[in-house]
């Protein structure tokens, strides 16, 4: 293509494609705002079907609190060791702190957009080698997701449970569509247009080479799912009325991973629950046991990313104190 040709074709679709970056984010929140709204409606005229998160005990709560206190540790665990691979000096507590204020702020990209800022700047990072260790770990959580939800599909079938070929379906194109990024997003090409973008491929196919490192990324990953599965089953047995509700509950947990992949409005806020309901539905409880379990669960991870990004910040503060304390006073 010649050179007028191309500026021709460029500036067709600026407009539009500017056009679609200012609706985008109008759009995003416009969906917000109607989910929202009916997530408000159907709990004003179902109140009586929310009446059982009056009976939810303590326990439980604790118990949900921490698994998902260890899922986040886990994940936390397998994404820092990844980066110390280009980041030597990284510390657990200054990346806790820079995700937890990302998660926090659940604007879209936030997170990623937080992460990359912080490690160009402090570590010298380069953003598309963090993109790439972010993209290697969500596509391997989601693998372990897919296979835990096959897992407990499978442990249904054996106990009589029916009509789950829907479940079935998601939880194997999850783990196909998983395993086919983690094994081709290394082999993008590296010249022409793509030239500038080299560092992504060559960042995913160094970490996926890397069997040691994929072995206990994988491991850690692993336990995140299971902590998951369980802290999600337990609080979804104790609202739903449902034959095998901790399996149940888990599966639905385990197939709302691949939400991490996109994301409709800011952290997802409505479309997770909405999904959830959905989900809980076709497996024989009822859209407001699904609405309760995930903002319960929602707010269980904010309480332990809030939680962790403010101790990790007060660690962060004391070591840079003890530090000012230790060097010397030139005026001494």
């Amino acid at each position: 293509m010649s050179s007028a040709a191309s500026q021709q074709c460029h500036s067709r679709w600026s407009a539009p494609l500017r056009s679609a970056s200012y609706l985008l984010p109008i759009a995003k929140w416009l969906v917000l705002a109607v989910l929202l709204g009916a997530f408000a409606a159907y709990l004003w005229t179902n109140q009586s079907e929310f009446q059982r998160l009056l009976d939810l005990s303590g326990i439980t709560v604790l118990q949900v609190v921490l698994g998902r206190a260890i899922g986040y540790l886990a994940l936390i665990s397998a994404t820092t060791y990844c980066l110390r691979l280009y980041a030597p000096n990284l510390k657990s507590s200054e990346f806790v702190a820079v995700s937890s204020a990302g998660s926090i702020i659940s604007l879209p990209g936030a997170v990623q957009a937080a992460k990359a800022v912080y490690l160009k700047g402090r570590h010298g990072v380069e953003f598309q080698r963090s993109l790439a260790i972010s993209g290697v770990i969500v596509v391997i959580a989601l693998s372990t997701a897919s296979l835990t939800a096959l897992i407990g599909l499978a442990w249904l079938e054996t106990q009589g449970k029916a009509n789950l070929h829907l479940l079935w379906l998601l939880s194997a194109f999850m783990l196909f569509g998983a395993s086919f990024l983690l094994v081709f997003a290394g082999r993008l090409p590296k010249t022409g247009r793509l030239e500038r973008f080299s560092y992504f491929p060559e960042t995913w196919a160094q970490l996926v080479g890397d069997r040691r490192r994929m072995f206990t990324v994988a491991a850690l990953l692993c336990v995140r799912s299971l902590s998951s599965f369980l802290a999600f089953g337990l609080l979804f047995v104790a609202l739903a009325n449902v034959p095998n509700g901790l399996v149940v509950g888990g599966v639905v947990d385990a197939l709302t991973f691949a939400l991490r992949l996109v994301m409709i409005t800011p952290g997802n806020l409505g479309v997770y629950e909405w999904v959830v309901a959905v989900l809980s539905s076709s497996v024989g409880s009822t859209l407001a046991t699904g609405l309760a379990c995930a903002a319960l669960y929602r707010a269980a991870g904010l309480l332990v990313i809030g939680s962790a990004g403010l101790m990790s910040v007060l660690l962060l503060g004391r070591a840079r104190g003890d530090y000012r304390e230790g060097m010397p006073n030139e005026h001494g």
